[in-house]
């Protein structure tokens, strides 16, 4: 959405956090054999 090229990881770390209308997710956990990277997904219901 934001033009910025990512790549995550596994989603192995804590659940998603809801604030603000918003759920945040983060993406790159490299324990216990996951794959690592950085992401932060942020979604709204209306696309703002």
């Amino acid at each position: 959405m934001n033009g910025v090229a990512a790549t995550g990881g596994a989603l192995d770390d804590s659940g998603p956090v809801v604030a603000g209308g918003m759920v945040f997710v983060n993406s790159g956990y490299a324990f216990m054999g996951g794959m690592p990277r950085n992401v932060l997904l942020a979604f709204t219901v209306d696309g703002r």
